[in-house]
Order: C-alpha cells, then sequence, then structure tokens
C-alpha cells in the first residue's frame, strides 16, 4: 500500500515538473526582430485597441515621432500588459506622458487604480509573481527583460492609492535607415 501511494505522489511530482518546465519555457522572452519602429504610433495604435473600455486613455506628448530600436510586438504586448493591468486595478484613467532628451524618450505611464501594496513593490518585476487569482505573473517580467534587451528600463517610479506611475525609458534612435 505504501508503495502504490508513494509511487503514485511520485508520478504526480513529474508531471508538475513537466508542468512547471513547460511554464517557464512558455514565459522565456522569444527570440526579437530589432528593427527602427515609432513607439508614438504602437503607443496610438495599442491605446485605439481599447477605445471602448470603460477606461479613458490619454497620451500627452509635444512629439509627432518617437523612433527608438525594438521588436514591434514586444513593445505592443508591453504596452497592452500595462494597460490591462491599469484597467483590473480598476483603474478610470490613465495618462501616457512622452517625452524626449537628446538620448532618451521618456514614458510615465500613470493610473488611478487601487495602487501596489507596499509588501508587493519589490516583487512586481519577479516571474511568477501575480496578486490576480487568474494571472500568470508574466507581464511586468517579459516587460523588464524586453527592456533591458534593447538597452532600456521599466521602473515602478511611484504606487499609493489612486496613483500609479511606471517609468519607462527608452534608447533614442536618431538616424533612421
Amino acid at each position: 500500500m505504501f508503495e502504490k501511494v508513494s509511487h503514485t505522489v511520485l508520478n504526480q511530482i513529474d508531471n508538475l515538473n513537466q508542468i512547471a518546465s513547460e511554464f517557464s519555457r512558455f514565459a522565456k522572452m522569444p527570440s526579437l526582430k530589432i528593427e527602427p519602429v515609432n513607439m508614438l504610433e504602437v503607443l496610438s495604435d495599442t491605446v485605439n485597441m481599447f477605445i471602448h473600455e470603460k477606461t479613458s486613455i490619454q497620451i500627452n506628448t509635444e512629439l509627432n515621432e518617437a523612433f527608438i530600436e525594438a521588436d514591434l510586438s514586444q513593445l505592443r504586448r508591453m504596452f497592452i500588459n500595462l494597460i490591462r493591468n491599469a484597467m483590473q486595478a480598476d483603474a478610470t484613467s490613465i495618462n501616457i506622458d512622452l517625452r524626449a532628451s537628446d538620448t532618451k524618450y521618456v514614458i510615465l505611464f500613470n493610473d488611478n487604480g487601487k495602487g501596489i501594496n507596499d509588501s508587493e513593490k519589490e516583487k512586481i518585476f519577479d516571474e511568477n509573481f501575480t496578486t490576480k487569482k487568474q494571472g500568470m505573473g508574466l507581464g511586468l517580467s517579459m516587460a523588464k527583460r524586453f527592456m533591458t534587451s534593447i538597452n532600456g528600463q521599466i521602473n515602478l517610479k511611484s504606487s499609493k492609492p489612486q496613483e500609479t506611475t511606471f517609468e519607462i525609458l527608452f534608447q533614442r534612435k536618431t538616424q533612421i535607415q
């Protein structure tokens, strides 16, 4: 009897290990196709995907274009994830400020959702960390890896009830080929 139960438990552990490995492979960053991308155009297109949602999304910038070297699909995925996270945190308003310096583009992504608890702030970019029942904890960790891979940064600038701000820094592409 003990051997039979032990064998069943060991088989279940093997199955769980296999599932965990599959999730890990799924979460790995796909190979990137780095190319010149007009980030402002991608951001605008992404925001337009959410036009029928209850959350108001506003892009504030004086720029007409913002070219960077990035993978288009990963950039879009990151923007979608940030918008969805804000909506899932009950944000009714998202303000996206884009500005440029000589070498960088800076996006401040601000929402009025419920905020991030102090105990969770250090973990939000960790793989598999989630506060959602349906979440897998991949979105922000993949965003962090993506930004690192293109020599950029994504940081939680501040969070309190009714105000969460992410700061995203991109290397500015000065010449279009």
